[in-house]
């Protein structure tokens, strides 16, 4: 007769075999999991290459054309060309090149969110119309796009007159830097020589042109930035765009809920 440890011992392994099998079955399942995974987002890539080309505009033109390029693709789109012509007609010499890129048309649009959070900033800080800290708010939705720069060169070359641009808001949107998703700022130095190493454009500003347009920036704002932490090697403008997306984010949490003010007086304890 076997000892209760000669049992115990068997039982272990007829138990540990057992365990071996269903891995073995868990890993097959996977394998095959894994393999129809890749097989579905291949496809999922070819609709979308596919209907890059049917959209043949911004990010979509460049993506179209790539593939393209590297005879993904049999035929370069009508719709893609036309944009590509757009813009190339559109830059000026040393831009050429450049406008037609994946990147840049990503700066762009992390550009247009960065002056959108200072034109929300602007319009509830010094203006007092508190619904732009909430920008979801159906009040402030339309009036943020025609005050972009982008936007308003658009409209003007259609021939569509404008009233000003406010000056305070104006030298704000110069000052600007381009936002993330993540909504942080990319520093000056990253704009001009990374993401754009053959612009010299309005972003490379010097010190002098940055300390000019702060005297332009209104009073609140300026108060405001003086009053905000900020690192050993964070710039001004650098500080004006975590200024504009903090107080965005914080008022429209607080502030608009309550429908009240949008506490000028406001200091940093209040957020600790």
């Amino acid at each position: 007769m076997a000892s209760p440890k000669t049992e115990g011992a068997s039982l272990e392994a007829t138990l540990l075999a057992k365990v071996v099998e269903v891995l073995k079955d868990v890993q097959g399942e996977l394998t095959s999991m894994n393999h129809h995974m890749q097989v579905l987002s291949t496809k999922t890539s070819i609709m979308e290459l596919r209907q890059s080309s049917v959209i043949g505009e911004g990010t979509d033109a460049v993506r179209h054309a790539d593939q393209w390029a590297k005879g993904e693709s049999a035929q370069l789109s009508d719709k893609a060309v036309e944009f590509m012509k757009t813009r190339i007609e559109s830059a000026d010499d040393k831009r050429k090149l450049e406008v037609c890129t994946y990147s840049d048309l990503f700066l762009q649009k992390d550009t247009r969110r960065g002056q959108y959070e200072l034109i929300c900033f602007y319009k509830a800080l010094v203006e007092g119309e508190v619904e732009f800290y909430n920008k979801g708010d159906e009040y402030c939705q339309g009036w943020v796009a025609l005050l972009l720069p982008e936007c308003r060169k658009i409209l003007h070359a259609k021939g569509i007159k404008l009233p000003p641009t406010p000056a305070g808001l104006e030298a704000m949107l110069e000052l600007s830097l381009p936002l993330d998703k993540s909504m942080r700022p990319f520093k000056q130095a990253q704009v001009v020589g990374w993401m754009r190493p053959k612009n010299t454009s309005s972003e490379d500003l010097s010190v002098d042109q940055i300390t000019k347009l702060m005297q332009d920036v209104p009073e609140k704002v300026r108060e405001l930035i003086g009053n905000m932490p900020k690192t050993d090697d964070e710039d001004t403008r650098t500080t004006l765009m975590h200024s504009a997306v903090y107080f965005n984010m914080y008022h429209s949490r607080y502030h608009v809920q309550r429908k009240t003010g949008p506490g000028i007086g406001f200091s940093m304890a209040e957020t600790s």
